[in-house]
């Protein structure tokens, strides 16, 4: 008995000996994780961001020389740009051409002939990890670019940085806003280039002011225009409908601009009474749930969700093949305007008139969206509301835009579309 009450003890002492040892050592682990996590961020921040050392790494001098565009705008910013955006082979014939694109853009930068090479960036992920940040960085520097030039009004650090990181002899860049980054990063960053453009005076559009950019970069002559997409391919399988359709995209890029579930719904269900038409509900992989929540809530077979199940190019062809678009102030209702389809914006004031209405300064074949808005005095916020909003609330200018408002812009599209 004395002999089996011993080895029962030891075998405590041993199964408690063994959970101390591994808490331990997961202490041990988590404290190493943290320590390098600390220690790769001090030699990024050093090599770069503090004293830039990646300023002393040779690099040799190519040809024909390397001129850098940092284009990191989302996807409705990014199909704005491209109008100017074709010039740049005009401006600079005797460069070869590298586009820096966001990631969420790449696919549609790859079947456009405006650049030679294109680097796609992890916007997300370079603000969050500094080893890619590190690597990103260096790669733009051991590239040996001569001209870095950032065209973006809004800028923000990341694309600041990667113009930085180039070490080119000319950067280039908008003096712009502060809407995306501090006025004490701004001050810092500013010093970064070797040029900065003085901002329009007379414009807020957003197609006038990537206008102003290239005249004075030396395009005196352009003139800003709607840009008219190419076909992006073909579509097949379930994506190829023969009959006429509307598509519906719920989806914003930030929950306070996207109109109430409530309202898609009942605007849906009115459409399909006057038109017969089936209705594709479009978005991206995040907004699969949101889609599925309007589908369920109607619950009819002329409703088909396609949130998550197509790919960038795919979208922009069902939006060209569709008979009208409905969305919030994203990327679809950008898209509906380069391939001509008629569409109506539900569009909020923080930045009314800047990237929405068009205001293009000559004739375009594009299709300008009709414009669904409750005017409110507090338009132009910059998105700063000045009202108290609940948790996945939309805000006032966006959820008092009535569902007849909406409805009547869609018939006064598809009447203008018979005429």
């Amino acid at each position: 008995m004395i002999q089996r009450s011993l080895l029962r003890r030891l075998k405590d002492f041993i199964f408690i000996l063994k959970r101390k040892f591994l808490s331990l050592m997961f202490l041990v682990r988590q404290e190493a994780r943290l320590f390098c996590h600390d220690l790769i961020n001090y030699v990024t921040q050093f090599v770069t961001e503090k004293y830039w050392l990646i300023d002393y790494v040779p690099v040799q001098k190519t040809h024909p020389p390397l001129l850098l565009l940092v284009r990191l705008d989302l996807i409705g910013d990014f199909i704005i740009w491209l109008d100017s955006a074709q010039r740049y082979r005009t401006l600079y014939p005797t460069h070869k051409i590298v586009l820096a694109v966001n990631s969420s853009c790449s696919a549609l930068a790859k079947n456009l002939n405006f650049w030679d090479e294109i680097v796609t960036i992890d916007v997300d992920r370079i603000r969050s990890s500094a080893l890619y940040r590190m690597k990103v960085l260096w790669k733009m520097r051991v590239r040996g670019f001569s001209m870095a030039i950032q065209p973006t009004y809004s800028r923000e650090v990341v694309g600041d940085s990667i113009v930085r990181a180039t070490n080119a002899s000319q950067r280039i860049g908008y003096r712009g806003d502060l809407n995306n980054i501090s006025e004490c990063n701004k001050v810092t960053t500013d010093s970064w280039y070797t040029r900065l453009i003085c901002n329009p005076v007379t414009t807020v559009s957003e197609l006038n002011i990537n206008a102003h950019f290239l005249r004075e970069l030396g395009d005196l002559n352009y003139r800003s225009a709607i840009f008219e997409l190419p076909q992006q391919g073909l579509l097949s399988g379930n994506l190829k409908l023969e009959q006429p359709y509307i598509v519906v995209a719920p989806g914003a890029s930030w929950l306070p601009k996207q109109w109430p579930v409530v309202n898609f719904v009942a605007l849906m269900s009115k459409l399909h009474v006057e038109f017969r038409l089936p209705i594709l509900l479009c978005g991206g992989p995040n907004e699969i749930e949101l889609c599925q929540n309007i589908k369920n809530s109607i619950c009819q077979d002329w409703i088909i969700s396609l949130a998550g199940q197509t790919t960038l190019t795919e979208l922009i062809e069902l939006i060209r093949h569709a008979t009208l678009l409905v969305g919030n102030d994203s990327a679809p209702i950008h898209m509906a305007v380069v391939t001509g389809t008629d569409s109506v914006c539900i569009l909020g004031g923080g930045h009314f008139n800047r990237f929405l209405p068009y205001a293009p300064e000559k004739i375009s074949r594009g299709s300008e969206p009709i414009i669904a808005a409750h005017v409110m005095e507090c338009y132009g916020c910059r998105w700063k509301c000045i009202y108290n909003l609940g948790q996945e609330q939309a805000v006032p200018c966006i959820s008092q835009v009535q569902v007849s408002t909406v409805f009547n812009a869609c018939l006064q599209a598809l009447t203008l579309q018979k005429g």
